[in-house]
């Protein structure tokens, strides 16, 4: 996030199973462990429809991070903040990713506009998705992680974005 000029969450795209947009590791003394946030959607349910299951979940991963980081430096500056994050009951998982993202990017320093897919009008998939949501955001380049090998760079070209 902070080597992009704006962000945009892609909450229109599938719900990926055993993906990150509903856990994530944490590491604690005995090694990694995996905080998941329990969902019930179908395959091909777009991230913005997806559903929180229960609201089990909280107490667990609450009592998880503090176990394990109650004592590192920064804590307590943090901690009250997240806290609040969990008190609260979550429908969408979207809204939860969205809020800690926002969340994260205010204790980071990172100031950025933000988008959500959903409400720019964007249509396509793949690349063409990509090439729509930089013409709605005005971007002439785009920053792809890790996992963007499947794009079409042509595309990008055609369309004025590197």
């Amino acid at each position: 996030m902070i080597k992009c000029d704006a962000f945009v969450f892609l909450d229109g795209v599938s719900y990926q199973k055993n993906g990150v947009q509903n856990r994530n590791a944490l590491k604690t003394q005995n090694g990694e462990t995996w905080l998941t946030v329990p969902v019930s959607a179908p395959l091909g349910t777009p991230i913005i429809d997806v559903l929180v299951a229960n609201q089990l979940w909280q107490r667990k991963h609450w009592r998880t991070i503090e176990q394990n980081y109650k004592k590192a430096p920064y804590f307590r500056l943090f901690s009250e903040e997240l806290k609040s994050l969990y008190d609260n009951e979550w429908i969408y998982l979207s809204e939860l990713n969205i809020r800690l993202s926002i969340m994260l990017m205010r204790w980071l320093g990172i100031d950025r506009p933000i988008f959500t897919q959903s409400k720019l009008g964007v249509m396509g998939t793949s690349t063409d998705l990509l090439v729509d949501i930089c013409s709605k955001v005005g971007a002439s380049c785009y920053l792809s992680g890790p996992g963007g090998a499947y794009m079409d760079i042509a595309k990008f070209q055609m369309a004025g974005v590197a």
